[in-house]
């Protein structure tokens, strides 16, 4: 029987493309399809890890949601009073947690008034929270909760002095300023109703930097809420504090 790989009457083989090897563009397209089949498996698995880690907002955050307006309509009817420390170590809230630097010559006093902006800031806003297991967070304010929410409180310009950049003024009048928020937060009913812990707590374990921390109750227990005094832009002229100036002076 004739050998079917040869021509009819003669020795030679026929060639038959279907056996012969790859070119240089057809290797060139497997090691493509190699390299998207890898990397439809990694995208696939992000996919998957950042589908597990997303927080679902909607439904699931409104209790979340109704806290933060409780919170933040307290904080906007806050009453404008007069701000010691004398009288905020007096206070349940603010008692021992206010480390105030002293270097300054008179005791810093401040005329508090209810925040000129209160808004939600961070990746809550942005929908781009990640859940955190509890106690992973380190040892910050906040830290054993596993999910933050940023509140900003702008504090109005009367707050301020035109020379309170000077030796730490403004950080204390801002350790005030948010000991007086957390009264006016413990004094509302909702808030009370809202939330199961109200606290200062050092931000991210500066002591000079305190926050009030807040730990809603029922089915945001889960969430942490951390309300920051700010300032605008402009409350302070920016020449004075650059590297090379001297703003503590005692």
């Amino acid at each position: 029987m004739a050998d079917a790989g040869k021509r009819k009457g003669g020795g030679k083989r026929r060639h038959d493309p279907r056996y012969a090897a790859p070119t240089d563009s057809e290797l060139a397209t497997l090691a493509g399809g190699a390299s998207a089949a890898a990397g439809d498996l990694v995208s696939l698995q992000v996919s998957e890890m950042a589908s597990s880690a997303r927080v679902k907002y909607g439904s699931r955050t409104k209790a979340l949601e109704e806290a933060l307006f409780a919170l933040r309509s307290a904080l906007l009817a806050a009453a404008a009073k007069h701000v010691t420390a004398a009288t905020v170590a007096a206070s349940r809230v603010g008692r021992g947690v206010l480390p105030l630097s002293g270097a300054h010559f008179a005791e810093v006093e401040l005329d508090f008034a209810p925040p000129a902006r209160v808004d939600v800031v961070g990746s809550f806003l942005l929908r781009t929270v990640a859940k955190t297991p509890r106690g992973a967070g380190g040892s910050g304010a906040g830290a054993s909760s596993g999910m933050n929410v940023d509140v900003a409180c702008e504090m109005p310009a009367s707050c301020l002095g035109k020379k309170d950049e000077l030796n730490r003024q403004y950080a204390d009048k801002r350790a005030l300023y948010v000991a007086a928020l957390a009264e006016a937060v413990a004094a509302d009913a909702a808030c009370r109703a809202a939330f199961d812990d109200i606290a200062l707590v050092p931000f991210r374990g500066d002591a000079s930097k305190p926050v009030l921390r807040l730990r809603p109750s029922g089915k945001a227990a889960k969430w942490t809420v951390r309300v920051m005094p700010v300032v605008a832009a402009d409350a302070f002229d920016a020449r004075r504090l650059v590297p090379s100036r001297n703003n503590v002076r005692r």
